[in-house]
C-alpha cells in the first residue's frame, strides 16, 4: 500500500509540473532508465569532438570535418569568442546527479556533471558542468574548457521567474601548426617544430539572465497573461599573448613592443525589456520592447552604443506538431538589422520530423568593427557598415520501427555581404555569396545481438568534402546467467573524399578558406561499453588508421592528421 501510495505521489507531481507555465518551456523528463551520456551504444563519443591537431582540441564530431554553418554560427569562423547554448532543463520527481569522466592520451580529461532537482512543483533547478582538457598532439597545444550553467525556475499564480547564469573559462595553447612534417615519422607529432611556442589566447565570460511574468489572470488555471519583464548581463573578455624575439619577422607591422603581444578587449552588454504575454497550455505569445545597450573596450578605446528593438517570442501546439518562432527587429541605433528564427517539429505514427529556418539581416559583431592591436588595427565606420545576409535552413524525416530506423536530412547555410578577414581588415567584399549544402541518409538496423548504424552525406561546400560516409558495427547483448550486464564491442569506419583546408590566425582566433585540399582518407576506430543498473564503463580507440594513412595529410593547413589515441571513461547516476 505504501509503495502504491509513493507511485501515485510521484505521478501527481510529475503530471503537476508538466502542465506547469508554458512561458517556462518544456522540459526533458528523466525516468529511472536516464542514464548520463545518452544511450550506451553511442556513449563512446557523446561526450567529446573527435581528437584533433586543431586549436582548442577541434570542435567537428565526425573525422574533423567542419559543419556546413561553420562561418554562418561563427562571425568569419571566430570559434571560442561566444557563449555556448543554454542546456534544455531537465525534470525529475527525485533529485538526480549524474557524473561522467573520460580521460586518456594527450592529457585528455573530459567531464560532464549534472543535478537536478525539483524542491517542490515550483521550484525546479538544474545545475550542469563541463570541463575538457588535452594536450592537442603537438607543442603549446594545451587546452583547457570550463563552462558551468546554473539554471533556476520558480512558478507560482501571479508571479514566476526564470533565473538562469553561466560562467566560461577557456585557455587555449595557439601553436599554429607545424613548420615541417619531415620529422613527424621519425620523432612523432608531440615533437614536430610548431610555428608558436608560447603564444596563448584566454577567453573568461560571464551571463546572467532574468525574466520575471507577472499574470492578471492568476486565478484562471487554464489561461495566463499579463506583463513580462527581461534582464540580462552579459561579459565577455579574451586576451592574446606571444613573446618573440623576431615579431618584425613574423607580422609586416607592429605598433606596440616589439618582442611581446598583450592584446585584449572586452564586450559588456545590458538588454532590458518588457511587454504582454499570453499563455495557456498549447499557445504562448510574448512580445514587447527591448533596450540593449553594449560598451565595447580594447586597449583604452571604448565604443559604446544603445539599441532599441521590437522583440517577440510564438509557440504552438496542434496536437503533435509544434512550432516556435523567436523574431527580433531593430528600429533604433542599429540600422534595422533583425533576424527570425524558427523550429518546426511533428511526430505522426513511426514518422518524425524536425527542421530549422533561421534567417538574419545583421551588423558585423563589435570586435570586427574596431580593433587596436599589437599587429593588427582596423576601425570601419559605422555609417559605413553592412548588414550581412544569412539563412540557415534544415531538415530531418526519420522512420523507425521496433529497432530499426532510417532518416533523410538537408541542411542548406547561405551568406551574402559575410565579413571576412583578408588584408589585415574585415571586408564584405571578398565573396559575395557563399553557399553550403548538404545531403545525406541515416540508418540504424540490428539482427538479434549484431547491430548496424550509417551516416552518409553529399556535401557542396568550400570546406566539407563532397562525399563522407560514417558507419558502426558492433556486437551488444546481456552477459552471464543473470543477464545484469549489459555488454558492447564494435568497431567505427569512415570515409571522406578531401577537402579545402582552413587556416588558422592565431591572433585573431578565426579562420579562412584556403586553395588547399588534403587526400582522401579511411580511418578506423574501435569502442567498448559495459553497463550494470545505473553504471558504466566504456573505452575508444581512436585514429587507427594513423597506420597506413600518410602522417602528411592534413586537417588544418598546418595542422597534420591526429594519432591514435586511446580514451577509458565511466558515467554513473544518483536518483535519490
Amino acid at each position: 500500500m505504501r509503495y502504491s501510495l509513493s507511485i501515485l505521489f510521484v505521478l501527481l507531481f510529475v503530471q503537476s509540473m508538466a502542465q506547469g507555465n508554458a512561458v517556462m518551456g518544456k522540459k526533458d523528463t528523466l525516468t529511472n532508465s536516464f542514464t548520463t551520456g545518452g544511450p550506451i551504444d553511442s556513449v563512446d563519443i557523446s561526450f567529446s569532438y573527435h581528437s584533433s591537431t586543431m586549436p582548442g582540441g577541434g570542435f567537428a564530431a565526425t573525422e574533423n570535418v567542419q559543419p556546413y554553418d561553420l562561418f554562418l554560427t561563427n562571425a568569419g569562423g571566430s570559434m571560442f569568442r561566444t557563449f555556448s547554448n543554454w542546456k534544455k532543463m531537465r525534470f525529475s520527481a527525485l533529485p538526480h546527479l549524474g557524473f561522467g569522466y573520460i580521460f586518456g592520451g594527450q592529457a585528455t580529461q573530459i567531464v560532464r556533471a549534472n543535478y537536478t532537482h525539483a524542491f517542490n512543483h515550483s521550484n525546479l533547478l538544474n545545475v550542469d558542468y563541463d570541463l575538457q582538457r588535452g594536450a592537442n598532439f603537438l607543442r603549446n597545444g594545451e587546452f583547457t574548457h570550463h563552462d558551468v550553467q546554473l539554471q533556476y525556475q520558480l512558478t507560482s499564480p501571479f508571479y514566476s521567474l526564470s533565473l538562469k547564469g553561466q560562467y566560461l573559462n577557456r585557455n587555449i595553447g595557439n601553436n599554429n601548426g607545424v613548420i615541417t612534417d619531415t620529422l613527424i615519422d621519425f620523432y612523432g607529432l608531440s615533437y614536430a617544430p610548431v610555428r608558436k611556442d608560447n603564444a596563448l589566447s584566454q577567453y573568461r565570460g560571464t551571463r546572467i539572465e532574468l525574466e520575471h511574468y507577472f499574470d492578471f489572470l492568476s486565478r484562471d488555471s487554464i489561461n495566463a497573461t499579463g506583463l513580462y519583464v527581461d534582464n540580462k548581463l552579459q561579459i565577455f573578455n579574451r586576451k592574446y599573448r606571444e613573446y618573440s624575439d623576431t615579431l618584425l619577422l613574423i607580422y609586416p607591422i607592429v605598433f606596440m613592443d616589439l618582442d611581446s603581444t598583450n592584446d585584449q578587449y572586452q564586450l559588456s552588454e545590458v538588454v532590458n525589456g518588457a511587454g504582454l504575454y499570453y499563455s495557456r497550455s498549447n499557445f504562448f505569445l510574448k512580445a514587447g520592447l527591448q533596450n540593449n545597450w553594449w560598451n565595447y573596450f580594447n586597449l583604452g578605446n571604448t565604443i559604446s552604443r544603445s539599441e532599441i528593438n521590437l522583440d517577440g517570442k510564438l509557440g504552438i501546439t496542434i496536437r503533435k506538431v509544434e512550432l516556435h518562432n523567436h523574431t527580433n527587429v531593430n528600429f533604433i541605433g542599429a540600422q534595422g538589422e533583425w533576424f527570425s528564427y524558427s523550429k518546426l517539429g511533428f511526430d505522426w505514427s513511426n514518422f518524425h520530423f524536425r527542421g530549422n529556418a533561421d534567417i538574419s539581416y545583421l551588423l558585423p559583431e563589435p570586435h570586427q568593427r574596431f580593433y587596436y592591436g599589437n599587429n593588427v588595427y582596423y576601425d570601419l565606420p559605422f555609417d559605413q557598415l553592412k548588414k550581412q545576409f544569412r539563412m540557415n535552413l534544415n531538415a530531418q524525416l526519420d522512420y523507425s520501427f521496433q529497432q530499426h530506423q532510417i532518416g533523410v536530412f538537408v541542411k542548406n547555410a547561405t551568406l551574402t555581404n559575410n565579413y571576412w578577414f583578408y588584408d589585415n581588415t574585415w571586408t564584405a567584399d571578398t565573396i559575395g555569396t557563399l553557399n553550403s549544402l548538404s545531403i545525406g541518409v541515416t540508418g540504424k538496423t540490428g539482427y538479434k545481438i549484431l547491430k548496424f548504424s550509417l551516416s552518409g552525406s553529399y556535401n557542396s561546400s568550400n570546406w566539407m568534402p563532397n562525399l563522407l560516409v560514417q558507419s558502426r558495427l558492433y556486437l551488444q547483448g546481456r552477459l552471464f546467467k543473470g543477464k545484469k550486464l549489459l555488454g558492447q564491442f564494435g568497431v567505427e569506419a569512415s570515409y571522406h573524399n578531401g577537402y579545402r583546408l582552413l587556416e588558422h590566425l592565431p591572433y585573431m582566433d578565426i579562420y579562412s578558406i584556403t586553395s588547399f585540399s588534403n587526400d582522401p582518407m579511411v580511418n578506423l576506430h574501435a569502442f567498448g561499453a559495459f553497463e550494470i543498473q545505473r553504471f558504466r564503463f566504456f573505452f575508444r580507440v581512436e585514429n587507427i588508421g594513423y597506420f597506413w594513412n600518410e602522417s602528411t595529410n592534413r586537417v588544418g593547413l598546418n595542422q597534420p592528421i591526429p594519432a591514435m589515441q586511446i580514451r577509458v571513461g565511466i558515467t554513473w547516476d544518483f536518483f535519490n
